[in-house]
């Protein structure tokens, strides 16, 4: 698969011949350009070689933080960012009223503060910890 900040793509190739393509947009931006994304994908494929490409643009299922896989959440918090937090199994999500402790990507502590509920994107909120004095932003869960 390959990921972006704005689409999850997964490429397969069905009877060894034609390329195709998966387009699952991730935000109200992406689904604004979905014709121009999907002539980039083709363009992109057409000149890598592929002499046919299906590109299909999915709105269902909606793309959820659940589909990030456990190696791109170490990456995530590595980078600091704090991946966000699995669905229930039923796909529920609980409500919580009040502010979320999540552990520092740094440090590992859960002596952290939320400063905004929004940081760099509107899917991220700027936490502070308390022991390493670090900022770090917080995934939100979709």
């Amino acid at each position: 698969a390959i990921m972006t900040t704005n689409a999850v793509m997964k490429a397969t190739t069905s009877d060894g011949v034609v390329p195709a393509m998966n387009f699952v947009a991730t935000s109200r931006a992406v689904m604004k350009n979905t014709e121009m994304i999907a002539e980039s994908i083709v363009d992109a494929l057409k000149a890598v070689g592929a002499d046919k490409v299906s590109v299909e643009t999915r709105l269902a299922p909606p793309w959820s933080t659940d589909w990030i896989a456990e190696g791109a959440r170490e990456k995530l918090r590595a980078y600091g960012i704090v991946p966000p937090q699995a669905a229930l199994a039923d796909g529920a999500q609980v409500v919580r009223f009040m502010s979320r402790h999540v552990a520092c990507p740094r440090c590992a502590s859960k002596r952290t503060t939320r400063l905004s509920e929004f940081g760099s994107t509107a899917c991220k909120s700027l936490y502070r910890c308390e022991d390493c004095r670090e900022p770090f932003e917080y995934f939100k869960p979709i």
